[in-house]
């Protein structure tokens, strides 16, 4: 079987992290099998379908590398709806109501489908209504359209939020009046808060375009989505490429996954600290409006020197204010800074900068804490910092000298 899956998010609001994980599964599950991953805008909502909102999608999309092969726009199709419509007509399987058109459901017959992921799953004909499938004004409601779109698209698995549930008992009895056969379905249970509800925006961030503006790297989102529901023995930290080998959506958990952001947190720490420090200084960058005033080689050392215990992009960018903007230096000890400055003006920086340093300590008088305090304000305006020397080689012995005497001004 060639494997077709699709995502078919609705441009009437951002893109959120329950449909980014639905379209990285869906990704995943078909390039798994050598498949096809399309996308399909459904914007038949014409009052509430909005470019921007489609933009989210296509960015988000964009941010974990989730590449679609087709494009498809569901308005595109709205003759095909219509045609079908009339054809369940024509079959008996519709019927006109005060010019819509409704779905002709046998209520005394119970429906059921296998789904990969929850098993089987049945529902009395009761508790399904006749809905609408045609509107009176000519237009194709959601429950048509995405049958249609399906078929004609030849979807071979549809995977979505167990939210859906309910939809295809229904769109399984459109398939079966038009005499076409179901896809495989796998229904992903939602994504739950740390207290067992539906995860909602009173829950904090929950668009994708929020994490992304909190720091959070595609990499750690992309591997804490895929372990949201899924995993494969105790491994925790997958590339895309062991993603694609190693997913299986049968191994999809049938209970809601409760989403942690500690734990998304302490994956993008992960990430700050493995990836090439190169890498994570672009990512710093795309957060800074102003010039930054220190070198290039400066500002990835200084960037491979701050990151270690940082959780999120905008945390590390906040410590690394010194490579762009001026800073307020509180009061200082001038005598300890003049008297560093004098030592450091005759001091070989080649070697032996810290024995230097060391070495005034213990002469000088001063405690070291704030022999160290007094250096890291003047040269980075920061009370805590990473090793101090290592600040101070990176800058280098002229900017080193040159802030110290600024800080005497």
């Amino acid at each position: 079987m060639d494997v077709v899956t699709r995502f078919a998010p609705s441009p009437t609001g951002n893109l959120h992290i329950g449909g980014l994980r639905t379209a990285m599964f869906n990704f995943l599950y078909a390039k798994r099998h050598g498949g096809r991953f399309l996308l399909r805008i459904e914007d038949t909502d014409f009052a509430r379908s909005d470019a921007a909102y489609l933009e989210s999608i296509l960015q988000g999309l964009k941010w974990l590398s989730l590449y679609h092969d087709v494009l498809i726009c569901q308005s595109a199709n709205v003759n095909r709806h219509r045609e079908v419509a009339l054809e369940l007509l024509n079959r008996g399987k519709a019927y006109h109501d005060k010019g819509a058109v409704r779905l002709k459901v046998n209520h005394d017959k119970p429906v059921k489908f296998s789904d990969l992921i929850l098993g089987e799953i049945s529902t009395d004909g009761n508790s399904i209504n006749d809905v609408v499938i045609l509107r009176s004004d000519g237009s194709p409601t959601y429950m048509l359209a995405v049958v249609v779109d399906d078929h004609d698209m030849g979807i071979t698995h549809i995977i979505r939020g167990s939210d859906h549930i309910t939809n295809t008992f229904t769109q399984k009895l459109i398939y079966e009046g038009m005499g076409w056969s179901l896809p495989y379905v796998a229904h992903i249970p939602l994504i739950h808060n740390a207290h067992g509800a539906k995860l909602s925006k009173r829950d904090g961030a929950v668009d994708v375009v929020d994490y992304k503006t909190m720091g959070i790297l595609p990499e750690a989102m992309f591997n804490y989505l895929l372990r949201l529901g899924w995993s494969h023995g105790d491994k925790e930290i997958f590339s895309m490429q062991e993603a694609i080998d190693l997913f299986d959506i049968t191994a999809v958990g049938k209970s809601p996954a409760r989403f942690d952001r500690e734990k998304l947190y302490s994956l993008n720490s992960h990430y700050i600290s493995a990836l090439p420090p190169e890498r994570i200084a672009l990512e710093v960058r795309s957060f800074v409006g102003e010039k930054i005033v220190v070198s290039d080689s400066a500002f990835v050392a200084f960037v491979e020197l701050f990151r270690k215990k940082c959780s999120s992009i905008v945390e590390l960018k906040d410590s690394l204010r010194f490579c762009w903007c001026t800073y307020l230096r509180p009061e200082m000890n001038r005598i300890l800074l003049q008297e560093l400055l004098k030592l450091l003006e005759n001091t070989d920086w080649t070697s032996g900068l810290q024995e230097v340093l060391k070495e005034y300590i213990s002469l000088s008088g001063f405690p070291a804490k704030e022999v160290y305090t007094n250096l890291r304000m003047a040269l980075i305006g920061q009370e805590h910092s990473p090793s101090v020397v290592e600040i101070m080689q990176i800058f280098g012995k002229d900017i080193v000298l040159q802030k110290l005497h600024d800080s005497l001004k």
